[in-house]
């Protein structure tokens, strides 16, 4: 501790071993706090040491509730970017492009379309006298199909853009969140703080130090997989909000007895 590197380079500064350059050096303070401090030494002894401040309340402290209030920001800051990797690996599993809101190629659409509507649209409200939310949707509706009709463009090629279901992929392992555990030594892994124990399966008894996947499905189902295979089901708690992320476990069942002895009436006298 700092205090005990002090007490040591004063007791040396005291018994003349060192000089209050060296100390200065040793403590990484200049001289004048040194002198400072080996004058609390010699007034309070070893506590005067420790700094004034130890054990109060700093007054730079941000409070309890801005804390917690930051914290919350933060996790739903980073939630929100986790989701946005999860849904981008979807995606390409898929062979679906992403164009995110925010890349030119989005804006330009967004911006030709607003400039667009803005032009001829506030004029066709304006010449309707429209003063209304009612009157300008009574506009809008006359007004899309003759802007559609005067900007639509034939499509580069016919039919549909839709693709077929690729039929190895299945909906509940496809649209998940996936996160790689690794095993402890007791075969249990976690998730929001819930502790997941693996029971031993037909491919291994125990996964100990072992990579697996854990998945948890749009229900909040979770389940681990191993090579592909899955090797644990853990089912979520009826009667809580769904929000991935979090997970509330089953509770488990209390453990029944079928027959209890009644002792009382046991002869337990030596025959």
């Amino acid at each position: 501790m700092k205090e005990i590197k002090r007490l040591k380079v004063m007791t040396m500064l005291e018994g003349k071993l060192m000089t209050r350059a060296e100390a200065a050096e040793k403590l990484k303070v200049s001289e004048r706090q040194v002198y400072r401090i080996l004058k609390s030494y010699r007034e309070k002894g070893e506590q005067g040491l420790v700094h004034g401040n130890r054990g109060k309340r700093s007054h730079r402290r941000i409070d309890n509730k801005v804390r917690y209030k930051i914290k919350s920001l933060l996790e739903d800051q980073l939630a929100g970017i986790e989701r946005i990797i999860h849904f981008k690996t979807i995606l390409d599993r898929l062979g679906i492009e992403l164009i995110q809101a925010d890349s030119p190629q989005a804006k330009g659409r967004v911006e030709r379309l607003f400039g667009t509507l803005q032009d001829r649209l506030v004029k066709a409200l304006r010449e309707a006298d429209a003063k209304t939310l009612e009157e300008a949707n009574h506009v809008l509706k006359a007004y899309l199909p003759e802007h559609n009709q005067r900007f639509m463009k034939k499509a580069d090629q016919e039919g549909s853009a839709f693709v077929p279901w690729l039929t190895d992929l299945a909906p509940d392992d496809l649209f998940c969140f996936r996160y790689t555990k690794r095993v402890r030594n007791d075969n249990t892994i976690s998730f929001d703080n819930v502790v997941l124990q693996i029971p031993p399966g037909k491919y291994r008894e125990h996964y100990a130090k072992a990579t697996v996947e854990l998945r948890q499905h749009l229900d909040c189902a979770l389940t681990v997989h191993y090579h592909g295979k899955q090797i644990a089901r853990f089912e979520q708690a009826k009667g809580f909000p769904l929000r991935i992320g979090t997970f509330v476990p089953v509770p488990e069942e209390p453990f029944k007895i079928d027959f209890v002895p009644d002792l009382l009436s046991l002869d337990m006298s030596e025959k």
